[in-house]
């Protein structure tokens, strides 16, 4: 959805264009226009002055709703057009219930958005109304994590938060890494500069300025959709066919990564095998361990397949004991674990009859590419392996360290000890675990998880994996559940097939 933009003007109140000409003077039964529906209403502006809105709409062919919000002030006889806004809406059958909501968030943001206001004054303002689709609903089952905001702010360094868009005005409040605050608009004045409007823990609204010390962020709640969707019509299309299901079967422990180039999905050769854009070319992406996939053909020593979220088809080397995996698949997927790197946060979603519920959502730390050992978290849609109550992970061995306890030692690799070890650990592609906050052996750990614990939602910074916060990853480990009680390994496979999603 489009962030709504608006003008405010001090003394002169100018009109935005997008090549929409609303009537300069409001007439009653006179407002429409070929080709729109209309809306009128009354409302109130600021200091109780009574004021008109025509409100436009129109279907487009993508099946989007086309709309412009007109405010109409009275002023004497007449009521005049004091401002022309628009937005394109995802059409549903709520529309008319979503558009009365956002006109009564468009008539209290401009009332909210004048202090201050200077002589020969423009504010631009860009409000941020994170869309959340019709077929996802909130039941929380876990909520102690989860933020109550959309849209937010991260705090990188301190700064300050003041009573108005105005570096001159009084200062209520000092915020500070790695605190996150809600958003609520961008405010653009040809005087004062940029600002973000936020809302505080105790309710206040306050003004930040737009500096390298905040970085917006959001939930994507409609793009979370979306790939949920496009992995279950991918399934679903699959299975109408008769077709098998697979999974990439990449995975070496502990083996000797090699560190090659990214492809066009940003993902490394670790722990992935290529997918050739044809049997002779020299061109591949590369494609992560648990990837779900279909194989169309099998010719000359290649399958022929395709995936969800990179497309195809690719042609992998045909080796059915090491890379294709038949799942057990038999319907779409109803249990999804949803990670967006750029806002560091995951989401857990459960299908319940035709819509998506959000069980629980959080702040997380996802992979950190430093360029040489450690990797970004990779993207794509991976099927759950198996999740274990405690997961050990290692270092590279010191030069000088030429003693290592018989528990520390690493069975196949002399130049790797175990360092530590994370709680709940869910294996959904390769090396890649979610888990909780990593704990090194030896002395301090309670202060160590707390320094660690305290960077989860700020930066990428794990070696591929996606840390939580201990109470956070049991419940997700409760809620996978254990479908392999007597598994020799202590690996627990999910209940319910569950499929991890990184955008």
């Amino acid at each position: 959805m489009k962030n709504l933009k608006i003008l405010l003007c001090s003394l002169i109140i100018s009109v935005f264009s997008y090549g929409f000409e609303a009537p300069q003077i409001y007439k009653n039964k006179e407002m429409k226009i070929d080709g729109y529906e209309l809306l009128e209403s009354d409302i109130t502006l600021k200091d109780g002055k009574p004021a008109k809105m025509a409100v436009y709409y129109r279907n487009t062919d993508d099946n989007s709703m086309d709309t412009f919000f007109n405010v109409y002030e009275q002023k004497g006889s007449e009521y005049k057009l004091i401002l022309q806004s628009e937005k394109n809406f995802k059409y549903s059958y709520d529309f008319i219930k979503e558009l009365d909501t956002y006109k009564n968030n468009l008539t209290a943001t401009v009332n909210g958005n004048t202090d201050g206001l200077s002589e020969n004054e423009t504010r631009e303002i860009e409000v941020f109304d994170t869309y959340k689709p019709e077929e996802m609903k909130f039941e929380l089952k876990y909520d102690k994590n989860a933020p109550k905001f959309d849209d937010f702010l991260f705090i990188k360094k301190t700064v300050d938060v003041n009573s108005e868009p105005v570096l001159t005005s009084e200062v209520i409040e000092t915020v500070k890494y790695p605190q996150k605050i809600k958003t609520t608009s961008l405010i653009k004045s040809n005087i004062n500069g940029e600002w973000y409007e936020v809302i505080l823990a105790d309710g206040k609204k306050g003004y930040i300025p737009v500096s390298e010390n905040v970085e917006k962020r959001n939930f994507k709640w409609s793009a979370m959709v979306d790939k949920m969707d496009i992995v279950n019509d991918f399934i679903s299309e699959t299975l109408k066919k008769e077709q098998k299901l697979y999974t990439i079967s990449a995975y070496a422990p502990l083996s000797r990564d090699y560190y090659g180039e990214k492809d066009k999905f940003n993902n490394r050769p670790n722990q992935s095998v290529k997918g050739f854009i044809s049997p002779d070319s020299k061109e591949y992406i590369n494609i992560p361990d648990r990837t779900i996939f279909r194989i169309i053909s099998e010719k000359d020593g290649f399958y022929e397949i395709e995936t969800p979220f990179y497309g195809g088809p690719y042609y992998i080397k045909a080796n059915p004991n090491t890379i294709a995996e038949e799942t057990e698949l038999k319907d779409i997927i109803k249990h999804f674990i949803v990670i967006d790197p750029d806002s560091q946060s995951e989401v857990i979603v459960e299908k319940a009859d035709d819509k998506w519920n959000v069980i629980t959502y959080s702040f997380v730390t996802t992979g950190k590419d430093n360029g040489y050992s450690s990797y970004e978290t990779p993207h794509g849609a991976f099927l759950v392996a198996y999740s274990k109550p405690v997961m050990q992970y290692t270092r590279n061995r010191k030069k000088d360290e030429t003693e290592v306890a018989k528990h520390l030692k690493v069975a196949s690799r002399d130049d790797l000890v175990i360092s530590g070890e994370a709680l709940y650990a869910v294996r959904f592609s390769g090396g890649g675990y979610l888990h909780g906050i990593p704990a090194t052996y030896g002395g301090g750990t309670a202060a160590k998880k707390a320094y660690t614990g305290q960077k989860i939602g700020t930066y990428k910074e794990s070696h591929k994996c996606v840390r939580h916060y201990d109470d956070q990853i049991k419940f997700v480990y409760d809620w996978l559940g254990d479908a392999s009680p007597n598994d020799e390994r202590g690996h627990r496979k999910p209940v319910t097939p569950t499929v991890v999603i990184v955008l």
